[in-house]
């Protein structure tokens, strides 16, 4: 009996998606836009001035906003392979190695005192770190998932 992969999806939280998110931008950008001009209508224009800055604010947030909402990390234990996959806004990192070469660390060992500790995930010639997705509470036992699921891949390779 062949072993089925095992797949974790960490995703960030957000309760807007994007589109819902620049439509609420939009929205108070619009009113923002009315009263300052209708105080500019009555002859305070420098208002209209500050009403654009604002609204360039906005935009810059809603930028920020949308390049990460879709941040993912994904790990796929199978038995022939660990693959593991890091979007952070453009950028997609993807490693992939056997199961056996891989080790799991929690706290990663770059996570200093004080620090918000993640998983590390040692493969050959390099160390990632996973977990920014996952409350703090669950990530020892998520570690500890990954790590018996990489011990049953291994057997079963």
């Amino acid at each position: 009996m062949a072993l089925a992969p095992h797949e974790w999806t960490l995703k960030r939280n957000c309760s807007l998606s994007p589109c819902q998110f620049g439509s609420l931008l939009g929205s108070l950008a619009v009113v923002s836009l009315v009263v300052a001009s209708v105080f500019a209508w009555s002859g305070a224009w420098w208002i209209l001035l500050f009403a654009v800055v604002e609204v360039a604010a906005l935009a810059v947030t809603f930028v920020a906003y949308a390049r990460h909402a879709g941040d993912y990390e994904r790990i796929v234990v199978g038995p022939d392979a660990l693959v593991i996959e890091l979007n952070d806004g453009s950028r997609l990192l993807r490693r992939q190695t056997h199961p056996a070469l891989a080790q799991v660390r929690y706290p990663a060992s770059g996570a200093g005192m004080g620090s918000d500790p993640l998983i590390g995930l040692a493969l050959p010639g390099q160390a990632l770190e996973v977990g920014r997705f996952v409350p703090r509470p669950a990530r020892e036992r998520l570690a500890r998932e990954i790590k018996a699921h990489l011990l049953l891949a291994s057997r079963a390779a």
